[in-house]
């Protein structure tokens, strides 16, 4: 969750998404981490959600962005509508 304008040399072609995906956590209300979640967790072809925390407040902010969120289609829309060109930065042992 990097501030786009200070992301690494090798991440530069994601800034241009990552401040599109900022403006639209802006525009809703959102955390980065409300949005991540619940994107995947929107998607029927997803059965499960692996996560991984630090400590039980981290859990408990995990459930109560699923239990808070408003199916929101239009959010998952526009995030759908984001273009990655460099897929092979969507893998992270290629950072």
């Amino acid at each position: 969750f990097l501030n786009p304008n200070k992301l690494p040399k090798k991440l530069n072609d994601f800034k241009k998404a990552l401040l599109e995906l900022t403006t639209i956590c802006n525009d809703y209300s959102l955390t980065i981490s409300q949005l991540a979640l619940n994107f995947v967790n929107s998607n029927p072809n997803i059965d499960k959600i692996v996560i991984g925390i630090d400590n039980v407040i981290q859990l408990e902010k995990n459930i109560e962005s699923i239990q808070s969120w408003k199916n929101n289609s239009e959010v998952i829309e526009k995030v759908n509508s984001l273009k990655i060109y460099n897929e092979e930065l969507l893998n992270p042992s290629n950072w």
